[in-house]
C-alpha cells in the first residue's frame, strides 16, 4: 500500500481474477471517508508485483464510484 495526496494505492494477488471488483469493494469501503481516490491493482496469484503487469485495476472515487479496467 502507498498513499499520497489523498490517494491510496493497494496491490493484491488473487487466484480468481473474476472476483477483482468484489474483493476491491471489501478493501475500499473502510477507506472512503479518508481518501478521495483508491486504486486497487490486481495481479494473478503468483505474479506479484515483481516486474509483472497487473491483470486489472479497480478505481474508486467519491464522484464516479467503482470503475474496473481489465488489462488482460
Amino acid at each position: 500500500m502507498a498513499t499520497a495526496h489523498g490517494v491510496m494505492t493497494i496491490e493484491i494477488e488473487l487466484g480468481d481474477i473474476e472476483r477483482s471488483l468484489e474483493v476491491a469493494r471489501t478493501l475500499v469501503e473502510p477507506l472512503t471517508a479518508d481518501y478521495a481516490e483508491v486504486l486497487v491493482y490486481v495481479y494473478a496469484a503468483g505474479q506479484g508485483t515483481g516486474g509483472h503487469a497487473p491483470a486489472r485495476r479497480v478505481q474508486w472515487t467519491g464522484r464516479d464510484g467503482y470503475v474496473e479496467i481489465a488489462y488482460e
